[in-house]
């Protein structure tokens, strides 16, 4: 009771409580329309994080993968194995997904407000961090979405933590070297950008310690490469799969200087691709642009629905990968068996009168659209082209 009576007498206490508060309750409000749907990106993470958390094996069935490929692309390790926890205990859902993204941008805005505290001495000056991190957009975002990059912003802060200890304690040994080279390892299997920034900070740790204290910067440098080992040799197995979304998002592409968003084809039928919603240059690209990518691909269940409508099956081409995973992702959440979503081979036509789902790939048959979504379609497969 004195406690609280402190606290209740001291105004100032009671406004940085409540600014925290709200600060808390503004990331945990999740909506199923902020943002609306439940983008590819999203669906293919929650994916291969269920059936890891059922069979230690993502959706094409490597066991215990290092990277997960998805859409020509490799996601980085550290989400979806978290988030395969999560759904070892909770089950497959979107939601549950989004809420896990947000407690960890959460807990990344927290901890800086205790850094501000640590390194100011100013409960003020803490809160005052707190309150512009909880508003600022691109971490209020990555809180609402279930990607990989909202593992990010807490390794960081826990890595500036772990070097404010250092630096106040003046404690500069190979313990505090080791968690330092750890924390920038797991760094670099956060997120396809960290590939540059663990090596990155890798190298601020030499300026950080100087060069006196060589025992701190040789057991950082130690477990950050011993944590590169994996990373290198699946680099050696798997050639260009860790550069792939460099390459893709890259700017210096021959041709015109129009920019289009992803999704988007040129004229001669290549995709000009890029991450979420930024523009890179594409070669004669169409005028007409995927309707703000099908709302975050918020129409794709109601397409589905008319798919799976008494006991159907979708059939989608082989090679047109989003539609695969979201049809499987759909099914599974709604509680539909995984045979209900056929993945053609090359070449292959699905039964007549069946319903087809597709996005990039036009039919390879006579089909009929039925309804469509940005760029994704649902059509009716009235049998095999003549001659």
């Amino acid at each position: 009771m004195l406690c609280v009576r402190s606290i209740s007498d001291r105004p100032a206490v009671l406004l940085g409580l409540g600014a925290l508060l709200a600060v808390a309750a503004f990331h945990l409000w999740i909506t199923p329309s902020n943002p609306p749907g439940y983008h590819r990106d999203e669906a293919a993470l929650s994916l291969n994080a269920y059936t890891v958390s059922t069979g230690l094996r993502d959706e094409d069935g490597a066991r215990l993968p290092l990277f997960f490929r998805s859409f020509e692309d490799y996601k980085s390790p550290l989400y979806p194995y978290l988030l395969a926890g999560v759904f070892r205990i909770t089950g497959p859902d979107a939601q549950v997904a989004r809420a896990f993204s947000a407690v960890l941008v959460l807990a990344a805005v927290l901890l800086l407000g205790l850094l501000a505290r640590r390194l100011t001495g100013r409960n003020l000056i803490a809160v005052i961090a707190v309150v512009v991190a909880g508003v600022t957009p691109w971490l209020f975002e990555l809180g609402r979405i279930a990607i990989e990059a909202s593992t990010q912003p807490l390794l960081i802060v826990l890595l500036l933590l772990s070097l404010e200890r250092t630096s106040r304690l003046e404690r500069y040994g190979v313990t505090q070297g080791l968690v330092a080279g750890a924390l920038v390892g797991l760094l670099t299997y956060s997120y396809t950008g960290s590939r540059l920034l663990g090596p990155l900070f890798a190298g601020a740790l030499v300026v950080f310690a100087g060069r006196s204290r060589w025992r701190f910067v040789i057991a950082a440098w130690a477990a950050f490469l011993v944590a590169l080992v994996p990373m290198g040799v699946y680099a050696i197995r798997h050639p260009g799969a860790l550069t792939a979304r460099y390459e893709a998002t890259t700017i210096a592409r021959a041709g015109g200087g129009r920019a289009c968003y992803l999704g988007a084809r040129s004229r001669d039928g290549s995709r000009c691709r890029g991450a979420g919603a930024a523009r890179v240059l594409c070669p004669q690209v169409h005028d007409e642009w995927p309707t703000e990518n099908g709302r975050f691909e918020a129409d794709i269940p109601q397409l589905l629905d008319q798919a799976w409508a008494d006991g159907g099956t979708v059939y989608i081409d082989y090679d047109d990968l989003e539609p695969q995973t979201l049809a499987r992702w759909y099914a599974l959440v709604k509680g539909i068996d995984q045979s209900r979503v056929v993945r053609l081979d090359d070449g292959g036509i699905p039964p007549t009168a069946t319903i087809a789902f597709g996005r990039t790939q036009e039919c390879d048959y006579i089909c009929t659209r039925l309804d469509e979504s940005g760029d994704y379609w649902i059509a009716r497969v009235e049998g095999p082209k003549s001659g």
